[in-house]
């Protein structure tokens, strides 16, 4: 267990993964928590008993009062602009929220000692041949993959301590819907419906990369490290896999082509992450995608009987 000494300042924590960093971080260690979200404090009880500010950090003085203020040891910023069609169109916006954040984070990094973790995604990559290891070299298709690249590359050439953890189609049992979600309320229609069969990732439990995250920032690891789920599979397979294990007729997913819809960005097709150094070096254990939604499953059922 760590020591109450050590403070972490979790930025977006009324996120969906700010959330399971709170809940995970509170279970694994005794690290002191203060939390930063851009939402009302009361409308997330996860936040109760502790610090919480209610902040945008997009402005440079606010990054700069809240280090000051804090002065932790680690910054968790799980802050960033993921809607890919949303960045593509609205690009000052994505490059202002997904890398200027990140700057000014580093900035006070150097000047207090702090250490950073920083996530990133598998869209720096172009997608021709996934799944990616650490050693692949990033090329990405579309405007958000670009900020998450550039914010990257200022983490990985910072003097300062920098963990970069790359992960993909996260899921998990989260106020924000994710994936899963959108495919289980389709489900409840009974209706057949369309998903795409020719991107391809490991989606992640988010339990899953929060408890890496703990793990890492324990042993104080910095670095890149991809956290991914343990299988490569299409969205269209892993909605049918989401239809047998909630319990719905498979049947009603129905495969088409990225083509077919007709975005605004790109994606990546063949994208996705290789887990091997993770697992090797810290012997963390991943989940495969069928497991983590058997975990899920359980998680809604519960808060349903609650």
């Amino acid at each position: 267990m760590e020591s109450d000494d050590k403070k972490i300042l979790i930025l977006g924590a009324g996120g969906r993964l700010g959330t399971a960093l709170l809940r995970s971080f509170r279970f694994h260690t005794s690290y002191d928590l203060v939390a930063v979200t851009h939402r009302q404090p009361s409308e997330l009880p996860e936040l109760e008993g502790l610090k919480v500010y209610q902040a945008e950090l997009t402005e440079r003085s606010v990054v700069k009062n809240l280090c000051i203020e804090e002065l932790p040891d680690v910054i968790i910023n799980t802050v960033a602009l993921s809607d890919v069609d949303y960045c593509e169109t609205h690009r000052e916006q994505a490059w202002k929220t997904n890398v200027r954040v990140v700057e000014y984070l580093l900035q006070m990094c150097r000047l207090y000692d702090i250490a950073l973790v920083h996530y990133s995604t598998d869209y720096v990559f172009d997608g021709e041949a996934g799944p990616y290891s650490e050693e692949d070299q990033p090329h990405p298709i579309n405007y958000y993959g670009r900020t998450k690249l550039a914010s990257e590359n200022l983490c990985r050439t910072s003097p300062e301590r920098t963990l970069i953890l790359r992960t993909n189609v996260l899921y998990g049992h989260t106020r924000k819907p994710t994936f899963v979600h959108w495919v289980l309320d389709r489900l409840s229609r009974h209706q057949p419906f369309s998903v795409v069969a020719d991107q391809y990732g490991n989606p992640t439990l988010i339990d899953d990369l929060a408890y890496a995250t703990v793990q890492l920032v324990i042993q104080q690891a910095t670095g890149l490290y991809h956290v991914g789920g343990t299988e490569w599979l299409s969205r269209y397979a892993f909605a049918r896999m989401i239809a047998e294990v909630f319990g719905y007729d498979p049947d009603l997913v129905q495969p088409t082509s990225t083509a077919a819809l007709n975005q605004k960005a790109r994606r990546p097709l063949k994208a996705g992450l290789r887990t091997t150094r993770i697992e090797r070096e810290f012997h963390i254990n991943l989940t495969h995608p069928r497991q983590g939604l058997e975990v899920m499953k359980r998680q809604m059922e519960k808060q349903r009987t609650e």
